[in-house]
């Protein structure tokens, strides 16, 4: 954790590998019997009713070999019991968010086996699916109603994987706030484009445009290996 006090901690099959960026060990592959524990934090309930979860995400399954389930980004939940959690469908062409009682999906370009950038924001009932710095859908499905629950990276449960992530992740930020289409385009554009970008010692980023500056949302935390 580069900002709070809400290390992880690595749990089952974990390495690290080339990030988005290039870097050696940047990136944490999960071979979907492996996730990072981050325990119980109030703050990624998201509790105000807003927040943000980004990160950029490889999707390492074959087409002809894929898992018999949904694998999990990342969740507040423990089981099937559930603040939110946030997954890509097995066939990866479809983004689902689970409130432990209901899912809803929305439709993406198909991921491959290539880095993209994702960010769900949720916004008081509404879940706001980003790809690639494109909206691809609005999903009306509010918290659930149980707190008190772990978060994890790559698992739908705690102490064991389940639904666990098969590919890499990196630069994965949770905000206690939404980010504007402006801020995600910003970030998803951060790694594949030559833009003037400094980055803020929060763990939030500035991207200048001309005359015009995109200010960063606040954050909380950020998950980064290093």
């Amino acid at each position: 954790d580069t900002l709070g006090m809400h290390d992880g901690a690595l749990a089952g099959d974990t390495s690290f590998g080339p990030g988005i960026a290039g870097g050696a060990d940047q990136a944490l592959l999960l071979t979907g019997t492996g996730h990072v524990q981050l325990g119980g934090v109030v703050d990624f309930e998201f509790n105000s009713g807003r927040g943000t979860v980004e990160a950029w995400v490889r999707a390492d399954w074959s087409a002809t070999s894929p898992p018999p389930f949904s694998p999990c980004l990342f969740g507040n939940r423990n089981a099937e019991s559930a603040r939110w959690s946030v997954h890509l469908a097995q066939t990866k062409d479809q983004l689902v968010v689970y409130n432990g009682a209901n899912v809803a999906s929305a439709f993406i370009p198909n991921a491959g086996t290539n880095w993209h950038h994702f960010a769900a924001v949720f916004d008081n009932g509404n879940w706001l699916v980003y790809w690639d710095g494109a909206r691809f859908g609005t999903l009306a499905l509010p918290l659930g109603t149980v707190t008190g629950l772990p978060t994890q990276i790559g698992s739908a449960s705690a102490l064991t994987t389940t639904e666990g992530w098969r590919g890499a992740l990196d630069e994965v930020a949770f905000y206690s706030d939404i980010l504007t289409p402006d801020q995600v385009v910003s970030r998803a554009r951060f790694f594949t484009v030559e833009e003037p970008i400094q980055e803020v010692r929060n763990g939030s980023f500035e991207l200048t445009e001309g005359n015009s500056l995109i200010p960063p949302a606040p954050a909380f935390d950020i998950f980064k290996p290093v």
